[in-house]
């Protein structure tokens, strides 16, 4: 993609050059990070929860913008979980199906889903629902041409990875809507590759047109009003 997107302003893209030794790593003065004592633990267990009565296995799990939530998403049903103190806020089972990815809305109750491979009734592996957690309700759905390979969020912005696209919409303060902006062509992305900034300007990063490159992409009135950065680091 040559053209810079119209609704979100084009920052930066660069193509990552490996090293001499061909380790991206030494490149980016990360070297130390190779090298570590294996005989050494700084985790713990913080928790084992069953997360659900039958058996089957995790499909996603990703945490909220602040680490004191996440959700989980399995074939038969989601469930948010509480990280201070460690327990289960809900469980939600389905007969006809389950979900292939899940996001939280920052520290609120509203969802954003991808039904899995069945999907309950109301949700697909090409739409994006936006579920109010509390209510049990849905409160959009987003259709979209292409099995969805991945979502990513804040309090204000979705964003859907297709094979080779990132979409962009804009979520409202009270999520009474959605609007989109964006279409970014990307690589084929089938592993759906893509972050989020969590607090500050609404900033996402993908891999960008070519082999090797990132856009780096921030909303044009946060910019503007002297919020953004107007440059990035590559990461």
């Amino acid at each position: 993609c040559a053209e810079k997107p119209c609704w979100w302003k084009w920052l930066h893209f660069r193509r990552i050059e490996p090293s001499s030794n061909g380790t991206c790593c030494e490149h980016f003065g990360f070297k130390s990070l190779l090298h570590f004592e294996h005989g050494l633990s700084n985790w713990i267990k913080a928790g084992v929860m069953k997360i659900d009565q039958g058996q089957e296995g995790l499909s996603s799990v990703s945490f909220n913008d602040d680490f004191s939530c996440f959700v989980c998403t399995t074939d038969h049903g989601f469930g948010v979980f509480s990280t201070l103190p460690f327990h289960r806020f809900s469980w939600r089972s389905f007969d006809d199906g389950g979900f292939s990815c899940a996001e939280m809305f920052g520290q609120t109750n509203i969802l954003a889903l991808v039904g899995g491979r069945p999907s309950p009734a109301g949700f697909s592996a090409s739409s994006v629902v936006l579920w109010d957690d509390r209510t049990g309700t849905r409160l959009f759905h987003i259709q979209l041409p292409s099995p969805i390979n991945a979502i990513c969020c804040r309090i204000d912005t979705l964003g859907v990875l297709l094979d080779g696209k990132l979409i962009l919409y804009r979520i409202s303060p009270d999520f009474a809507s959605v609007q989109y902006e964006q279409t970014v062509d990307t690589l084929v992305n089938p592993d759906g590759v893509a972050a989020i900034s969590p607090r500050g300007p609404p900033m996402v990063a993908c891999p960008g047109p070519s082999l090797g490159s990132i856009w780096v992409l921030e909303r044009k009135e946060e910019a503007a009003a002297g919020r953004g950065r107007g440059s990035s680091k590559l990461i």
